[in-house]
């Protein structure tokens, strides 16, 4: 069993929820919203049909964290740049999301690259930029982890589902999201911390780090994100082991 059953079921009812809308006229108006603003920023209509139906995919599973479409899409269309990156930042997004990925860690870090970090009073924050083409190689990277880091997660036998399931061992979605998010984002900032990728037991502890200080309750955890229970963490700790990571992580550096 390679696929979550539980997970490919809810990704095709959301799948159909978005296309009804679309074909019965009852479309939101924030996915035209969007849909105008990523033609202007310069993408065919066939890629922003694509993308915006991507978006509104995400936004019912969760998988934007807090962000709206209309907001993703504004930051590409203020942005000055090449088209091409644009385009492939967007869509390496919009394959996280089809393939049914948390791809809100994505967005997080397009967000920095662009500088669009705000303080409580919608101020943005001074930072460094990045340029597009080093945002595009940083998700593309981080896409791979995501997907890599599922693979990893469903070759240790731990699933999706709101329902046990004998002989395995099942998370609901939103936990199971939390794990691939965080062990994907820990190892994808070990690797801009020119870490090693063939040191296991280095990519083992950042992950371990990550898990632990995410599932204490005296932890300072970010808006929008939510404490990993201990039995998660204990789950995958116990599960996964440093020779596990540096295939997982060479293949997303191979792949992006």
């Amino acid at each position: 069993m390679n696929r979550c059953i539980m997970k490919a079921y809810l990704i095709t009812f959301a799948w159909i929820s978005v296309l009804l809308l679309s074909e019965t006229g009852v479309a939101l108006a924030s996915q035209t919203d969007v849909l105008t603003t990523l033609r202007e920023v310069g993408l065919s209509s066939a890629t922003a049909v694509r993308i915006s139906t991507a978006l509104e995919l995400g936004l019912s599973l969760d998988h934007l964290g807090q962000y709206a479409p209309e907001e993703i899409a504004q930051w590409f269309k203020v942005k000055e740049g090449p088209l091409d990156d644009k385009e492939a930042i967007l869509l390496t997004i919009t394959q996280a999301l089809e393939d049914g990925l948390p791809a809100a860690m994505l967005i997080d870090k397009v967000k920095q690259g662009l500088g669009q970090i705000y303080d409580d009073k919608k101020n943005i924050i001074p930072q460094p930029r990045h340029p597009l083409p080093q945002i595009r190689h940083e998700i593309s990277v981080r896409a791979q982890l995501l997907a890599g880091v599922e693979g990893l997660l469903h070759g240790k036998n731990i699933f999706v589902s709101e329902e046990a399931r004998a002989g395995l061992t099942v998370l609901p979605l939103r936990r199971f999201d939390a794990l691939v998010t965080n062990i994907a984002d820990a190892l994808g900032d070990y690797l801009e911390g020119d870490g090693n990728p063939y040191d296991g037991f280095l990519l083992y502890q950042a992950m371990s780090t990550r898990l632990r200080n995410q599932s204490s309750a005296e932890s300072v955890i970010p808006a929008g994100e939510s404490i990993i229970p201990a039995e998660d963490v204990d789950l995958v700790l116990d599960r996964i082991e440093p020779g596990d990571l540096t295939p997982t992580v060479l293949k997303a550096l191979n792949q992006s």
